[in-house]
């Protein structure tokens, strides 16, 4: 039995405003709740994924993963033309899956993913 029926990431961020046009206006999540200093964007999905890596993560670490809704390519070209930073060449995993990795304006990770196989 599963105690979790949805999920929610919560970010902190450092100035609201610019964190908001990442999200809603780059990234084009919907926007779904606003009030003072909180705002929600609704996805369609939600996941919370485990990562082991070789080196200490930092305290705090994380990386958000969204799945992309076109190819990689358009994305990254969507991204560039909004002035946002890539880090680094498409990379693909042994799970096979196609990563882009980029920060949001508070320096934290994020990565769109699209599966190899179609």
């Amino acid at each position: 039995m599963s105690l979790v029926r949805s999920g929610c990431l919560t970010l902190d961020v450092a100035d609201l405003d610019r964190a908001r046009a990442f999200y809603g206006g780059i990234l084009g999540l919907d926007e779904a709740f606003a009030v003072g200093d909180w705002v929600e964007f609704r996805a369609p999905d939600l996941r919370i994924a485990l990562r082991r890596t070789p080196e200490r993560p930092e305290p705090g670490g994380a990386a958000l993963g969204l799945a992309s809704a076109s190819p990689l390519a358009e994305v990254r070209a969507a991204l560039a033309t909004a002035g946002v930073a890539i880090d680094g060449e498409e990379r693909d995993e042994a799970a096979g899956v196609r990563l882009l990795h980029l920060r949001d304006p508070d320096g934290r990770r994020l990565y769109f993913w699209e599966r190899l196989d179609g």
